[in-house]
C-alpha cells in the first residue's frame, strides 16, 4: 500500500504547536589542503570508456572515497590520494591492448597493409541503465555525473540522471512509510520518539538530496505528518 494510502488510514492526530527546536551549529569544515582535480578527472576519464562493471563499480566507489576525504583532517587527505593513485595506476594498467603475440605475428603484421579501423563509439550512459536496471538507482546517477564531468553536453544524461533519482525517492519514501507505521505503533517513551524522529531524518534526508524529484511535494506532506506525531 502507498505511503499516502497507509498514513490516512491512521487515527488523525489533534493539532498542537510544533515543537521549536534550538539549531544546533554545524561543525567546523576542514580545509581542503590537497588538489583533488586530477585524481577525479582521471577517474571520471575511465568511468566514460569503461562497460565492464567490475572496473565500473571500483571506480565508482574510489570517486566517492575521494569526494568524502574533502572534509577529512590533511593526513587522512593525503593517504586517500596515495591509496586512489595506486589503485588508478592498476586499473590503467590493466587496460587490454591489441598486440602481437609473438614476434613472427609482429613481422607478419608489418608486412601486411594497415587498414584504417574505425572504432565503435562507447556508449557512456550504458553502465548507468544498466545499474537502473539493477535496482541501483544510487549508482546510475554517480556513472551519469562521471560521464557529464567529461563531456557536459552528453545526449539523454539528464533525463537518465532524473529517472535514477525519481527511483530512488520513490524507494526512500516507501521505505520510511513502512517505518513510520512501524514506530507509531511503539509505546510512548524514548524508543517511539527515536524511532519517529529516525523517518524524520529519512523523509527530510530525500528532498535534500534530490530537490527536483517527482515525489518531493509528497515526501514534504509525509514528513509534515511525521513531526505532528513527534509534538507532545
Amino acid at each position: 500500500m502507498p505511503f499516502l494510502l497507509l498514513l490516512v488510514a491512521c487515527a488523525v492526530v489533534p493539532y498542537q504547536k510544533p515543537l521549536v527546536v534550538s539549531p544546533v551549529p554545524p561543525e567546523p569544515v576542514a580545509t581542503l589542503s590537497v588538489d583533488l582535480a586530477p585524481l577525479l578527472k582521471r577517474v571520471d576519464s575511465a568511468l566514460a570508456s569503461t562497460t565492464e562493471t567490475d572496473t565500473r563499480d571500483r571506480l565508482v566507489e574510489l570517486r566517492e572515497l575521494l569526494l568524502s576525504v574533502q572534509v577529512g583532517s590533511p593526513a587522512a587527505q593525503e593517504a586517500v590520494l596515495r591509496y586512489a593513485g595506486r589503485v588508478l595506476a592498476i586499473e590503467e594498467r590493466s587496460r587490454p591492448f591489441t598486440m602481437a603475440e609473438s614476434p613472427m605475428e609482429m613481422a607478419s603484421a608489418f608486412d601486411t597493409v594497415t587498414e584504417e579501423v574505425v572504432p565503435e563509439p562507447v556508449d557512456a550512459l550504458a553502465p548507468a541503465r544498466a545499474a537502473l536496471s539493477a535496482g541501483k538507482p544510487l549508482d546510475a546517477v554517480a556513472v551519469v555525473d562521471a560521464a557529464l564531468a567529461a563531456n557536459p553536453n552528453l545526449p539523454g544524461a539528464a533525463e537518465l540522471r532524473a529517472a535514477a533519482a525519481d527511483a530512488w525517492a520513490h524507494d526512500e519514501r516507501e521505505a520510511a512509510g513502512a517505518a513510520f507505521l512501524a514506530a507509531r505503533a511503539l509505546p510512548a517513551g524514548a524508543d517511539r520518539s527515536a524511532a519517529l524522529q529516525a523517518v524524520a531524518t529519512r523523509l527530510a534526508a530525500i528532498n535534500e538530496r534530490f530537490p527536483q524529484n517527482r515525489y518531493a511535494a509528497d515526501v514534504a506532506q509525509n514528513l509534515a505528518i511525521v513531526q505532528k506525531e513527534l509534538t507532545p
